[in-house]
């Protein structure tokens, strides 16, 4: 018989998803950054995906930041532990999702020169 899955386990599975979905847009973002030639509707492209993500791991966090040891269906070790790992890393995903954002926003002269 297999374990039933709790909601700490759902929320760790969901969180490799969303590591996926990151690295994956990382990668877009760094050929975009070694050969900028696509212009400025890729740059917008990016953030508005940038954004897209942000709110799914944001999202993410705050479910995980509600789950309760009380909640889980059989005695998870080291629940808390667990639980404040998969914060860690969330909170990590949305770091480096604002790093790329502010390299993906035009700066002053950019601007200028896209008017």
């Amino acid at each position: 018989m297999a374990k039933d899955k709790g909601p700490l386990q759902n929320a760790q599975k969901e969180g490799d998803a969303l590591k996926k979905e990151v690295d994956q847009f990382l990668g877009q973002c760094q050929t975009y950054f070694e050969d900028p030639s696509a212009g400025q509707k890729k740059m917008k492209e990016l953030n508005k995906k940038s954004d897209g993500i942000k709110k799914k791991v944001e999202k993410q966090l705050k479910k995980v930041s509600k789950l309760n040891k009380g909640k889980e269906p059989v005695l998870v070790e080291k629940f808390d532990q667990k639980k404040s790992q998969e914060e860690a890393r969330l909170t990590k995903l949305l770091d480096q999702l604002s790093k790329v954002r502010q390299k993906l926003e035009p700066d002053k002269v950019e601007e200028d020169y896209l008017r």
